[in-house]
């Protein structure tokens, strides 16, 4: 059953800042989507014409099949998933319980600054919206 995920005005904000200071921090980042657990968008920040609903779907899929194979690998759940390609590198983050941060970067992107930042982002936003 699909879990729409609403967020205050004062969240949307805060989360928004969050993703626009990701691609400030690094500059070969040139997408995010913050979506539920089960695909749907939330928000994005892009600077490319991205197709968010498909992205989050994926990404949520993505997610899935990783919390999957840790489970059969009889390890902790999924952290991320990173998927490096010719073109650019996409990395998909757990942001607490029920939201999935997807980043995309350029071919040339620091795969260790990328996921630095993207970790730091997705605890700031999981932090504050366990208050909100």
């Amino acid at each position: 059953m699909a879990t729409r995920i609403n967020l205050s005005e004062d969240a949307r904000v805060f989360c928004t800042n969050i993703l626009q200071n990701m691609t400030e921090l690094c500059e070969d980042i040139y997408g995010i989507i913050l979506s539920s657990i089960d695909g749907h968008p939330i928000l994005e920040v892009s600077r490319k014409t991205l197709s968010t609903n498909k992205l989050s779907a994926m990404s949520s899929s993505l997610m899935a099949l990783g919390e999957t194979i840790s489970k059969e690998a009889q390890q902790n759940e999924c952290q991320y998933v990173i998927v490096e390609n010719a073109d650019g590198k996409v990395i998909c983050l757990r942001t607490g319980s029920n939201l999935t941060l997807s980043v995309f970067s350029e071919q040339n992107a620091n795969i260790g600054l990328v996921l630095s930042v993207g970790k730091q982002s997705s605890e700031k936003i999981s932090a504050a919206l366990k208050h909100k």
